[in-house]
């Protein structure tokens, strides 16, 4: 009979785990900043919307592989073997990651939210973007803001368009704006049922 060794595999798992979830928040924008609940039997689940809609989501098996002969595994050192590992982490979260984006997308899509631009982005789409977010506010009043995920054009314009809103008349239309998400939330807060 082999020994077992139980301990070390353990510190070994949990070494891993730590390591997933590292390299998910540095790697994966969207994954690593998304809340995650385990469900252990099943092949599919329900996202129950705020407007009562029902979604179904079928769970997608994304696997990864590492291989190495025989001879070079032996000489792996352990800094070497998790370097090995994390790159399979990264190559998976980032196929998960693509697989997320096209699901936020077509969700997007069938509830009317999408915003197509044919031009280089502008303070005027950021504008359209904010009037379809439901936003939070602060107990001192300030908008909380989502994190936005934009294509490579919107990352290399976002500059140029925060300052766009911050001049005329995209000020005044953003500040409007705000007002108006603000009312909405104080409506949506009051309607809230207050539970014992």
């Amino acid at each position: 009979m082999l020994p077992d060794f139980p301990e070390i595999k353990r510190k070994t798992h949990n070494h891993i785990q730590n390591g997933a979830k590292i390299v998910s928040n540095l790697h994966m924008p969207l994954l690593g900043t998304t809340k995650k609940k385990r469900v252990f039997e099943g092949d599919k689940s329900n996202i129950i919307r705020e407007d009562g809609s029902i979604d179904e989501v079928n769970f997608k098996t994304f696997s990864k592989e590492v291989a190495s002969p025989t001879e070079e595994i032996e000489k792996l050192t352990l800094k070497e073997f998790f370097q090995k590992l994390c790159l399979m982490m990264i190559e998976m979260g980032n196929e998960q990651e693509k697989e997320a984006f096209k699901e936020i997308a077509n969700a997007v899509d069938r509830v009317g939210n999408s915003i197509k631009v044919n031009k280089k982005p502008g303070a005027e789409d950021l504008l359209k973007i904010f009037d379809k977010i439901q936003l939070d506010f602060d107990e001192d009043g300030k908008a909380k803001f989502p994190t936005l995920f934009t294509g490579e054009a919107g990352f290399k314009n976002f500059g140029q368009i925060m300052e766009e809103l911050e001049q005329e008349p995209f000020k005044s239309k953003f500040e409007e704006l705000i007002n108006k998400k603000k009312i909405e939330w104080n409506a949506r807060e009051s309607n809230r049922k207050l539970v014992d």
